[in-house]
């Protein structure tokens, strides 16, 4: 499968309507959500708490937003705890070698 989906926002909302659990994109998003929960799950038993903001290079992909946005949602629903996003913009000649 191509990589073009990551960035048509039909095709991602799509895969969260199909009733489908093995729709590879769904899959692709559900995988993306954990491991970005993870990531914030360290930093928070690192710092001891949950952030309140988080300083975020701007992703490449819509899947890589939407990902990193549904997951602070659910934080939020299940904490009460809204995360902040501030995003900064990637410098020219930054590669983003890290997949959310």
């Amino acid at each position: 499968m191509d990589e073009d989906w990551k960035n048509d926002r039909a095709a991602l909302e799509a895969a969260l309507a199909d009733t489908d659990p093995a729709n590879p994109i769904a899959v692709a998003i559900a995988d993306g959500i954990a491991g970005f929960t993870d990531r914030l799950a360290e930093q928070a038993r690192r710092n001891g708490k949950l952030p309140t903001e988080l300083l975020l290079i701007k992703p490449d992909t819509i899947f890589d937003e939407m990902v990193i946005k549904m997951t602070l949602q659910v934080v939020a629903d299940e904490t009460g705890q809204q995360v902040d996003i501030h995003w900064v913009p990637r410098e020219d000649g930054e590669q983003n070698d890290e997949d959310v």
